[in-house]
This record gives structure tokens, C-alpha cells and sequence, in this order.
């Protein structure tokens, strides 16, 4: 059950994000993108996605003093790839629309970011938010199930678990 409502969430996910690029499509707008790095890194790469045949490179970015920023202009919404390695998996996606992004690339090992700052990528971080609220309450009811004492009390976290599985279905289906 939590993982038909784990993927059902997902796919409304995929459904918002698409119908929010082609609702919020604009003409000939500034995007500044920046933010701060801390690894060692001369430069990062910026490409993106605009149609099968794969990434165009937009800029090299330099980073200075542990920081970059790159501005251009935008026919409409994409996605852009940030690279902060050398290799083709190296890289964090980013929601190119008009508006100043912050996308901090963290130190190795630490937490994927989440870019911030304009409407479509701060959706994203809220709708990422939520999902890991869910979860983090779905594991800790299975926690305590495995270690309930009595078939009473695996029986009410049971009943928990299920109602708010069952509200979260009722949340999803009014898509």
C-alpha cells in the first residue's frame, strides 16, 4: 500500500510539474542562476534541455571565492542541468524560468539541494518537503509497530497507519 501511494504521489508529481512548465511559459525574460560552491571546483557547466538530441551547453561558469552566477535570457521554461563534476551524471536539475535561483552545491556527501527562488523550483522543495514528512511519519508507525507489545497496540498503529494512508489517497485522487 505505501508504495502504490508513494508512486501515485510521484506521478502526480510528474503530472503538476509538466502542466506548471506549459502554464507558466513566458517570452523574453531574465533568469540569473547562482549560488555558492563548496567543493573544489574551477568552473561548472550549464546546459539544457531543449529537445531529444540531448544537452546544449549554455555557459562555463566560473567560480570565484566559492560562488558563480550566471544570467541569460529565456524564450521559455526548461530544464537545466548544473554540472558540478567532470562526469555525465555530475549535476543537479534546476527549472529554468524568469527570476533570480539560488542553487547552493554543497560539499560531497551532504544532501542533495534543491534549487530556490522562483515559483515552479519552490514547488518543487515544498512538494519534496511533504514527501519526506510522510515518510518520516509512515517509518516511524512501522517502528513502533515492530516493537508494540501487545496485538492491541500493533492493531491502533495499524489503524493509524491506515487512516492517514487513506487520507493521503483521498489528497491524490482530486487530481
Amino acid at each position: 500500500r505505501l508504495t502504490n501511494t508513494l508512486n501515485q504521489m510521484k506521478k502526480t508529481h510528474i503530472f503538476l510539474f509538466a502542466a506548471a512548465m506549459m502554464l507558466a511559459a513566458c517570452k523574453n525574460n531574465v533568469i540569473t542562476l547562482s549560488g555558492t560552491v563548496e567543493r573544489d571546483l574551477d568552473s561548472i557547466r550549464i546546459t539544457a534541455m531543449l529537445n531529444d538530441n540531448g544537452d546544449t551547453l549554455l555557459a562555463k561558469v566560473p567560480v570565484t571565492d566559492g560562488r558563480y552566477t550566471w544570467q541569460s535570457t529565456v524564450d521559455s521554461i526548461c530544464i537545466l542541468r548544473v554540472y558540478y563534476g567532470e562526469g555525465d551524471r555530475d549535476f543537479y536539475r534546476v527549472i529554468g524560468e524568469p527570476g533570480d535561483i539560488t542553487l547552493n552545491i554543497p560539499k560531497e556527501g551532504e544532501d542533495e539541494p534543491y534549487p530556490t527562488g522562483t515559483p515552479l523550483n519552490d514547488s518543487i522543495l515544498a512538494y519534496h518537503n511533504a514527501v519526506t514528512v510522510f515518510e518520516e511519519k509512515i517509518d516511524s508507525l512501522y517502528e513502533k509497530e515492530d516493537s508494540a507489545q501487545s496485538d492491541e497496540e500493533r492493531e491502533s498503529i495499524r489503524e493509524e497507519l491506515f487512516t492517514i494512508l487513506r487520507e493521503q489517497a483521498q489528497c491524490q485522487s482530486g487530481f
